[in-house]
């Protein structure tokens, strides 16, 4: 999947790693949809709709949700064949329970 591939470039950027100009496509990309992703988040949560997760109150970088995502991901590889939106939710899910 390719948000798992992005989540550990953004890992080996963030640790000072020189990754070859594909691999900086694939980041970029993916990292500007999880930005997205979480902006709505941020929204959905403020509307009181976000039923997923509970980000902390000054948020989470893309970095940190990289990051989440890649652990989520390496621990739970028959998640690879499912969305992006479904890894995120579900790895955000995960990092940061939702109030019941």
């Amino acid at each position: 999947m390719d948000l798992f591939k992005a989540a550990a470039s953004v890992i080996k950027q963030s640790q000072g790693v020189e990754i070859p100009a594909e691999e900086s496509v694939l980041m970029l990309y993916w990292s500007g949809y999880v930005v997205g992703f979480d902006d709505a988040s941020v929204v959905t949560h403020a509307g009181g709709r976000n039923k997923f997760f509970n980000l902390p109150a000054n948020g989470a970088n893309t970095l940190q949700v990289m990051t989440i995502v890649h652990k989520y991901l390496s621990d739970n590889p028959e998640m690879l064949n499912e969305s992006a939106r479904v890894c995120l939710l579900t790895a955000l899910g995960k990092a940061f329970p939702a109030e019941r």
